[in-house]
């Protein structure tokens, strides 16, 4: 240090340079980049370009993520809405056919009601006639039981009138 300021250079510089030099890994590293950007102002330009394009890119990137994030908000708030639609439209639908389901059910009892008012009729009707047909075949039977009363006694009768048709013939 003391060899740099007998020779001009002012601490500031010295401090200036020991900070360029400690961006650098080693001396040959930076004898490389003014080798490459032909001196100190070139390769502090280029280096400052590079950060600019950095920043420019971070800059545009934190746009992006900004715009994504509102687009997240937006998809969000739709999916939110979307939810909510389809929860109220799914129990609107539900109310819809548990209300028809019930007036099917019903109108299905009253049918079924019907029938069964109709087959009680038509049974009523069927039992009424068998009791009228079990009647007169008690009738028939009591008068087919006088008629044949009647016939045994008319047995003797033919019996008679039998032996006496065929004696004669001898």
């Amino acid at each position: 240090m003391h060899a740099l300021r007998t020779r001009g250079i002012k601490v500031s510089q010295i401090i200036t340079w020991h900070q360029i030099l400690n961006r650098f890994q080693t001396v040959e590293q930076f004898d490389q980049s003014l080798v490459q950007y032909g001196d100190v102002t070139k390769l502090l330009n280029a280096r400052k370009e590079e950060t600019e394009n950095y920043e420019l890119r971070l800059a545009k990137a934190q746009s992006q993520v900004e715009t994504l994030e509102k687009e997240r908000a937006k998809l969000e708030g739709a999916i939110d809405a979307i939810r909510l639609a389809g929860v109220k439209e799914l129990k609107a639908m539900t109310e819809e056919a548990t209300k028809q389901l019930k007036a099917v059910a019903a109108r299905e009892i009253r049918e079924t009601q019907a029938v069964g008012r109709e087959v009680r009729s038509e049974f009523s009707n069927f039992f009424a006639q068998l009791d009228a047909l079990a009647k007169k075949v008690f009738e028939i039977g009591q008068e087919f039981e006088r008629i044949k009363e009647k016939l045994k006694k008319y047995e003797g009768v033919k019996e008679a009138l039998e032996s006496h048709a065929v004696a004669p013939k001898q």
